[in-house]
């Protein structure tokens, strides 16, 4: 079944990422320094609120694409807000195989950079992976090795498409129950979802 992309209309009127670690604090029997352990599979997850919405057939929709994204899947695009692009070009990764923290990724426009905490997507395996930059990188002879966060979860193919512009986080939608309210003056207000990456 395809991804069901949740409609942008009308914009959310709060969004809030969520980082999932699922990375270990291990403590020593005696009391010395712990040991933090990385683990694949550290990802995201976002909940959307949207605005009071006036009931009709828009509204119908909009639960219909929420409910069927508990079953399918759903994408929704990542805010950033405040946030130009200065990754102009068309980036793809550069190289299969690819793992751990960093990307290598050319097709970038002369000047092109990738700002530190910058969240972009690449796709592998038919799903977008959501990452962020986490440090400054500047485009040399059309590539940039990015510093990445969290690590690789599904390694590219090569050439595989990286989307700075608008990237999405694709997932599940996982709340425990979704429901909604009738209002006497035909607004609903509050509908909201909260989308979780897939490890």
């Amino acid at each position: 079944m395809a991804v069901v992309a949740i409609p942008t209309t009308p914009g959310y009127r709060k969004a809030t990422p969520i980082y999932i670690d699922i990375d270990v604090q291990q403590a020593t029997p005696l009391g010395g320094a712990g040991t933090r352990i990385q683990r694949l599979g550290s990802r995201f997850a976002l909940e959307v609120e949207f605005p009071p919405i006036k009931q009709g057939a828009a509204l119908a929709a909009l639960r219909a694409d929420i409910i069927r994204g508990r079953r399918d899947g759903a994408s929704y695009p990542f805010p950033q807000p405040g946030l130009t692009s200065t990754a102009t070009g068309t980036p793809r990764v550069k190289g299969a195989g690819q793992s751990g923290n960093s990307l290598a990724v050319d097709g970038f426009a002369t000047g092109a950079s990738v700002k530190k905490g910058q969240f972009f997507a690449v796709i592998a395996n038919g799903r977008s992976y959501l990452y962020f930059c986490t440090a400054n990188a500047n485009e040399i002879s059309g590539e940039i090795g990015i510093p990445i966060w969290p690590m690789i979860r599904a390694s590219p193919a090569d050439n595989a498409l990286v989307n700075f512009a608008t990237p999405v986080i694709e997932g599940n939608i996982v709340d425990e129950t979704f429901s909604f309210e009738h209002g006497v003056d035909d607004w609903v207000p509050g509908l909201k979802f909260r989308i979780e990456e897939v490890g």
